[in-house]
């Protein structure tokens, strides 16, 4: 919220002595509707919209920084991509070597 404590006071002082182009009783008329418009339920409502956005960025941008890890696994014809995190990673790494040697296991049997 912008503060217009000064803007008001220069106002104040210069009601009926001023030759600006726009009147000190209109500047003060309209700081005093800004004021009313910011009790109004729409307002608040933008406001509690701006903080749920910023909320939901973060959250985003923590998602975006979990899933910017990756591994492919396959060969050329079924090759497959898997995000996560690197401890998510790491562990899937582990399953699929412990695949293999399994897979591997069997084939020699």
């Amino acid at each position: 919220m912008r503060d217009y404590s000064e803007l008001e006071l220069i106002a104040r002082a210069a009601v009926g002595f001023s030759d600006v182009s726009l009147a000190p009783d209109v500047v003060l008329e309209l700081i005093a509707e800004n004021k009313r418009m910011r009790e109004y339920a729409c307002f608040r409502a933008v406001k509690s919209l701006r903080a749920d956005c910023k909320d939901l960025m973060a959250e985003r941008d923590q998602l975006k920084a979990k899933t910017e890890t990756y591994c492919t696994y396959g060969d050329d014809g079924s090759e497959h991509t898997f995000y996560g995190d690197q401890a998510a990673i790491k562990a899937l790494g582990e399953m699929i070597f412990e695949l293999e040697a399994l897979r591997e296991g069997v084939a020699h049997d």
